[in-house]
């Protein structure tokens, strides 16, 4: 296996009850997320969200895509340009909404002062690949386009995504890179992303690809969930927006930020995703949290605070880092 889960984690499972395991069909999945959250909130209290900061929901089109706009209640009716965040939420492509990952919003908002923009994509199997990365694409091109409207920078943008919102995060750069000439984006902060089917790994990479052997035991995402969400979602394995490690042009990307969680199905598709950018010149910046499992930092227990904080203080420092001129 692929090394024991932390202590910290551990001492979470023995609170909660039990392992909680994603596995099966989009459907099993669904039931076992939903029973999951309703054991969390009889048994744990969650921590307020980030206080201080302002949101509204808009709609951006007519096909029902509503983007959250927050901004820093410290920066209302000033004339100043903060940067700009573009969010996709995780969920496999086909669970999540807006409420998902509002506190993560609200924390990126609070604490490094920029204004975050997240986009509620329609999910599938009802909207498969690539409707939902399409409508991450328009969501981003509407809030550059909308920038100065909303208190933000187009020239000061980065996105940001968790899970498969990080892959989404990915699949919108390289759009905008493939399409869009001159390329603005300061950078990516990915948060546990999926960068490759199992199936398009190369020869080359295969004995690097393990993670889904080593931690077939590991908690919430697990191989049999991977195959469910990508059965879902209907992408071609060899689709470069929904692998992006075998895009062509990822030497092009801007700095990225890559959150690695040691215990994760997805260890090794975040760890050769930041080989890859490193091997093209790309200033890449990772951390990984050995023995947790995916998601970690979300689950409220007080045996978690601490590497959750600390989780959350990276996302911060790397942030920064982006928007920073420094390379490294």
């Amino acid at each position: 296996m692929g090394g024991e889960f932390s202590p910290e984690w551990l001492a979470f499972e023995e609170e909660l009850g039990y392992r909680p395991r994603l596995q099966g069909s989009l459907e099993d999945i669904s039931r076992q997320w939903d029973s999951l959250l309703g054991d969390l909130v009889a048994k744990f209290e969650f921590p307020p969200p980030a206080t201080g900061v302002k949101s509204e929901d808009r709609s951006i089109n007519g096909n029902g895509i509503t983007v959250r706009i927050y901004t820093p209640e410290s920066a209302m009716g000033s004339d100043e340009a903060l940067p700009l965040c573009v969010y996709a939420h995780g969920g496999g492509w086909a669970m999540g909404d807006l409420n998902s990952d509002d506190a993560q919003c609200r924390e990126i908002c609070k604490t490094c002062n920029v204004v975050v923009v997240s986009i509620d994509y329609r999910l599938a199997p009802a909207y498969p690949a690539p409707i939902p990365l399409d409508d991450c694409v328009e969501g981003f091109r509407w809030a550059v386009a909308n920038a100065n409207k909303i208190g933000a920078s187009a020239d000061k943008s980065f996105i940001c995504g968790s899970s498969a919102g990080a892959n989404l995060a990915i699949g919108i750069a390289l759009k905008i890179l493939d399409s869009e000439r001159p390329f603005k984006l300061l950078g990516l902060i990915l948060l546990a992303p999926p960068t490759v089917h199992p199936e398009a790994i190369s020869e080359k990479l295969r004995p690097m690809y393990v993670s889904y052997e080593e931690n077939s035991d590991t908690a919430i995402d697990t191989p049999s969930a991977m195959e469910g969400f990508r059965h879902a979602y209907g992408a071609m394995p060899t689709d470069p927006y929904c692998s992006p490690l075998l895009h062509s042009k990822l030497a092009e990307l801007p700095k990225t930020y890559i959150a690695i969680c040691g215990k994760d199905t997805l260890r090794d598709d975040a760890r050769l995703l930041a080989a890859a950018l490193k091997e093209g010149g790309v200033p890449v910046r990772q951390t990984e949290y050995e023995g947790m499992p995916h998601y970690f930092w979300t689950f409220p227990s007080k045996h978690l605070a601490e590497a959750a904080t600390r989780f959350q203080a990276d996302v911060t420092k790397n942030i920064e880092w982006i928007l920073s001129d420094s390379e490294m």
